[in-house]
C-alpha cells in the first residue's frame, strides 16, 4: 500500500504494526511505526512470569517503535516504570470527546438503577458489581443493565444466575454507546487497573452520575 505510518494500538496491535514496519524496512521502505499502549501487556505485574515476559517482550519491540503515543500521564508512566526502555520520542494525547456527545442522552422510560459498559473479562471488576447488587437486593430491589461481551461472558451470566439477580440484572450484549447510556440511571465502573476510560469521559458528558 506504499504507506508511511504504521500505527498499532493495544499490545497485539502494537506488536503487528511494529514487526510489519520492521520487516517493510528491511525492505527499504520509508515507513514509520507508532505504538499506543493500552492495557494488554501493562495489565500484568511485573512480579509474575507472565509479566515479566511480556514486558521483556515489550521493551524489544521498543527498539523498533519511532513514536509513542499515550493517552493520559497515568499510561506513561506505567508503561515507563514496567517497561524500563527509554529514547523513544513520545506524546501524551488525551482521550476526547466529541459536540455530539455533550447533547444528553434521555434515560429510557425503562432504565434500570446501575449501568456498566465495557468488555466482560475479570480486569473490569465485573463479579465485585454484581456481588454488591446482590447484597443491596437482600433489603430493597436495585436493577442493573451490563452492556459489553468478552471472554467472561458465560461466566458472569452464570454468577448472576448463582446470586439470584436473574430478574434484576440485564445483559445486553455488545451496543453502541449513544444506546447503552440510556439504559441506566447511575453508571457503575468497577475495574480493577483504567487508565483514561472513554466510558468516565461519555458518562459525564451525558450528565450521568458515575460510581
Amino acid at each position: 500500500l506504499n504507506l508511511d505510518v504504521l500505527h498499532g494500538h493495544g499490545a497485539k496491535g502494537g506488536a503487528y504494526a511494529r514487526l510489519a514496519a520492521r520487516s517493510l524496512k528491511k525492505q527499504e521502505q520509508l515507513v514509520r511505526a507508532f505504538y499506543t499502549p493500552h492495557g494488554g501487556s501493562l495489565n500484568f505485574k511485573p512480579s509474575t512470569l507472565e509479566g515479566r515476559v511480556f514486558l521483556k517482550i515489550e521493551g524489544l519491540l521498543e527498539r523498533h517503535t519511532d513514536g509513542l503515543v499515550f493517552e493520559s500521564a497515568y499510561a506513561a508512566r506505567v508503561y515507563r516504570e514496567r517497561v524500563n526502555v527509554a529514547g523513544t520520542p513520545e506524546r501524551i494525547i488525551p482521550n476526547g470527546l466529541q459536540p455530539a456527545d455533550f447533547a444528553g442522552f434521555p434515560a429510557s422510560p425503562d432504565a434500570t438503577d446501575f449501568l456498566f459498559i465495557g468488555e466482560l473479562r475479570t480486569i473490569k471488576g465485573i463479579d465485585f458489581l454484581l456481588d454488591a447488587l446482590a447484597a443491596l437486593n437482600a433489603s430493597r430491589r436495585v436493577t442493573a443493565t451490563i452492556v459489553g461481551s468478552g471472554p467472561n461472558a458465560e461466566e458472569l451470566k452464570q454468577k448472576s444466575a448463582t446470586l439470584g439477580l436473574t430478574s434484576v440484572v440485564t445483559f445486553t450484549g455488545a451496543l453502541p454507546a449513544r444506546e447503552a447510556l440510556r439504559l441506566g440511571r447511575i453508571m457503575v465502573v468497577p475495574s480493577l487497573a483504567e487508565s483514561f476510560p472513554y466510558v468516565v469521559l461519555e458518562a459525564a458528558a451525558a450528565g450521568l452520575p458515575l460510581i
